[in-house]
């Protein structure tokens, strides 16, 4: 009588326990998904991690049943291995039951056990489970890192979103690793890199060797193809070949070559360069500057000095200035182009795949500021611009050129225009085609455009005698 008293007792409490759980409910969820949500966002709350268990289902692979227990559960079992072991398991009892009723269509919860034997967590961060990404989690991984955006701005975007978000550095490593085996699916980097340009309509030619294996790959952006023949006036050729492992590594005069056919045969119908600035010659300068480093006396230092000087006055900036260059006569903007590459890239060993979508990257950013520099030039009128000479020009030529010509004016005061014609409004044709392309479209031959400015000049020296 007492043992059966005593086992009374018990069911009681126990009874009791599981009716007074946090975990105890009436509610009816909509789908098995909506029950497990449910369940980790109580435990959570309380400290605790819950996970699958163990699922039932019919022959038509519909699932009638889960059992859900604490991450904690079950007892570890030491193996042979040498490397270094932990375990987070406790043997806790705690279990729940989640069933699907045919009769309402919905699924219920029962309480089986809701004893833990260990304390709440204090910290998610150390829980392997609730680091998992969600769908929409792994979209913005995704997105984010399209965007190039280092893997612990990506955590900290995540963690801002979402207050009770628990990854960490290594779910982001994780996740773009994934991603990263399913887009290329088995493919080669080479074959990646080839989907991707076809898919994203790139312009590109390439050779193969003997072995047909790829030797020179030219590949250009839709939206840098645009721009180039738009503005074709004048070309940059800066080397970029220690940029990346798979761009050409030696200046070799085959490749140029190569290279300087497919930009020229990228401008069919269109206008080509008016002038092609290069880099300075490196060499040269390096012997002098060796020359100027060793020089043993102060007059060897003075003499090497007048050397260097020399160089650096006569090449090339005195070439470049004989022709109309649009005050381009370095390579400075190229460099800077290829600097912000490289910049994006992050590291010398990028995969081609990553290479391209980070030259996409830097594409869309330069039409962003082409675009706003083009809505400036024909919207805004600034201040200064408010000359009556300007009537003809303002939303018609650059913003850009306008300052230039009002430099021209104010350098030469009343020199430039008498008391005749002060105020005369300069002619739009008189303004060369460059500084009057305020859009992307393909610009044409320059001959049947090129300024005459005959007249002007005339009328300049009458005024001027």
């Amino acid at each position: 009588m007492f043992m059966l008293f005593g086992i009374n007792v018990f069911a009681r409490d126990e009874d009791t326990s599981i009716k007074n759980s946090p975990f105890s409910t009436k509610h009816m969820f909509n789908s098995r998904e909506e029950l497990f949500e449910w369940t980790q966002n109580k435990a959570r709350s309380l400290g605790y991690v819950i996970i699958n268990r163990r699922s039932k289902a019919y022959a038509n692979n519909f699932v009638y049943k889960v059992v859900l227990m604490c991450d904690r559960s079950g007892e570890f079992k030491a193996t042979n291995m040498i490397r270094a072991f932990g375990t987070r398991k406790t043997n806790c009892k705690f279990e729940l039951e989640g069933k699907y009723s045919k009769e309402h269509n919905k699924w219920t919860s029962r309480v089986i056990c809701d004893d833990h034997n260990h304390p709440p967590t204090q910290h998610m961060e150390g829980h392997p489970y609730v680091r998992h990404l969600s769908v929409d989690e792994t979209r913005l991984v995704e997105d984010l890192t399209i965007k190039n955006l280092a893997p612990r701005d990506i955590l900290s975007t995540l963690k801002a979103q979402k207050e009770n978000n628990a990854s960490v550095a290594q779910t982001i490593y994780n996740a773009q690793e994934k991603i990263r085996r399913r887009e290329q699916a088995g493919k080669t980097p080479m074959q990646v890199l080839m989907s991707i340009l076809h898919a994203n309509n790139y312009l590109y030619e390439l050779t193969t060797g003997d072995s047909n294996e790829l030797e020179n790959l030219f590949f250009v952006h839709p939206t840098s193809w645009k721009i180039w023949r738009a503005f074709p006036h004048v070309s940059m050729i800066d080397v970029t070949y220690k940029t990346n492992k798979y761009i050409i590594r030696l200046e070799k005069e085959a490749n140029y070559t190569w290279v300087l056919n497919c930009v020229k045969s990228i401008l069919d119908k269109c206008m080509h360069p008016r002038i092609i600035t290069l880099d300075e010659d490196h060499k040269s300068f390096r012997i002098l500057w060796r020359l100027l480093v060793e020089s043993s006396t102060l007059m060897a230092y003075m003499e090497n000095y007048k050397r260097l000087q020399s160089m650096l006055i006569n090449y090339p900036r005195k070439l470049v200035h004989q022709h109309l260059n649009f005050g381009n006569n370095t390579t400075n903007r190229a460099e800077s182009q290829r600097s912000k590459l490289k910049k994006n890239l992050n590291s010398s060993n990028s995969n081609l795949d990553k290479f391209v979508q980070r030259i996409s990257q830097v594409v869309r950013s330069q039409l962003t500021s082409i675009n706003e520099s083009f809505e400036n030039s024909l919207t805004v009128r600034y201040n200064h611009h408010n000359l009556s000479c300007f009537q003809l020009l303002r939303g018609h030529v650059s913003n850009q050129a306008l300052d230039i010509i009002l430099g021209e004016i104010q350098s030469l005061g009343d020199l430039m225009l008498d008391t005749s014609n002060r105020g005369q409004d300069i002619p739009l044709d008189s303004i060369d085609i460059f500084w009057r392309k305020l859009d992307i479209s393909d610009t044409t031959s320059a001959v049947d455009d090129d300024i005459n400015c005959d007249d002007v000049v005339d009328k300049f020296k009458e005024n001027f005698n």
